[in-house]
């Protein structure tokens, strides 16, 4: 008997994007799909949306609860969900048609609990028929605590819970922290991970991330934004494992980096000395290039040298950034 996959939808006020998500999710190549649509209390039109397409598709189920989070959403798909197999999908990407099939294929040939594919950033909706880019595959399988380390440093690892498929078991203890308003997926992930000897990572673009200008991940930096780097550092006290310890130490200074390039270009210092600090404080970790290399990151280590060293110049090329980039 196949494997049935539960790919759940968090939906939220994207009656724009919604139809071509579902587009390519009721079109996989691989049909054994509960589609989970939790509409998190919309206010446009995506909960009709969502009802459309049930009538159409019988694999399709909707759940319309108030708005709580997307990490709210997540865990109300989790706890109904009847699948061997987890997968998530954001409400305003898409899929390559063939995504579930290539994931769930891999994980029954190589016995791995959780797998990841690749992402491509796209200004484009949904074409009918998307098909990743062809190129030579290549697979990684990387150990526990190598995968840990790397999810924490922004390295190949990703912590997006979007890009990966998971055994449903590994759901038994963990749902998403709802007190998080960032970095919930690279939590989730952690504990995920934790229960596994290995995970295997291909370079094989399936998922279409849209970027979006009014996306969580670009918004205002406010005070929910500050008590989210307290929380994080309160998972950090947890580890036992002398390695991880500095790789959450890492973690905290990464993201207590991007809120401060939000905060300055907001012109929002509130927090500036206790963000810095955080910063400061690992910089004897962030001084090895090599281990602690921020993928894809260019000027990382020269901001983390001007926080560090000359707050005030670091403030300025800041600004002048946003000025080049408008």
């Amino acid at each position: 008997m196949e494997a049935l996959i539960s790919v759940i939808v968090p939906v939220y006020n994207v009656e724009k994007y919604l139809e071509g998500c579902i587009n390519s999710l009721v079109s996989q190549t691989y049909k054994n799909l509960e589609i989970i649509l939790v509409d998190d209390g919309s206010t446009d039109e995506s909960g009709l949306i969502c009802d459309m397409f049930a009538k159409k598709d019988c694999r399709i189920k909707v759940i319309h609860k108030e708005n709580g989070g997307v990490s709210s959403a997540r865990n109300v798909g989790i706890d109904v969900a009847l699948g061997d197999y987890i997968g998530f999908v954001d409400s305003d990407d898409y899929i390559a048609e063939d995504m579930y099939e290539y994931l769930l294929g891999l994980s029954l040939k190589h016995n791995v609990s959780i797998v990841q594919c690749d992402r491509i950033y796209t200004n484009k909706v949904y074409a009918d028929r998307v098909s990743p880019k062809r190129e030579e595959e290549k697979l990684r399988f990387v150990d526990k605590v190598t995968a840990l380390h790397e999810l924490l440093c922004a390295k190949s690892v990703r912590s997006s819970l979007w890009s990966k498929l998971y055994k449903k078991e590994l759901f038994e203890t963990v749902r998403m922290d709802t007190a998080l308003v960032n970095g919930e997926d690279g939590i989730a992930n952690y504990e995920l991970i934790s229960q596994t000897d290995k995970i295997l990572v291909s370079n094989k673009p399936c998922y279409y991330y849209y970027s979006r200008e009014n996306s969580c991940t670009k918004g205002s930096v406010n005070e929910k934004i500050y008590e989210n780097i307290a929380r994080i550092k309160e998972y950090a006290k947890l580890e036992q494992n002398k390695r991880l310890k500095k790789s959450w130490d890492f973690n905290v200074a990464l993201k207590s980096m991007n809120y401060l390039h939000r905060a300055v270009s907001q012109n929002n210092f509130t927090h500036f000395d206790d963000l810095r600090s955080n910063v400061a404080s690992a910089k004897s970790i962030l001084l090895h290039p090599i281990k602690y290399r921020v993928k894809n990151a260019r000027f990382f280590h020269l901001y983390f040298l001007l926080i560090w060293l000359c707050p005030s110049l670091y403030k300025k090329m800041i600004f002048l950034r946003k000025r080049a980039v408008k």
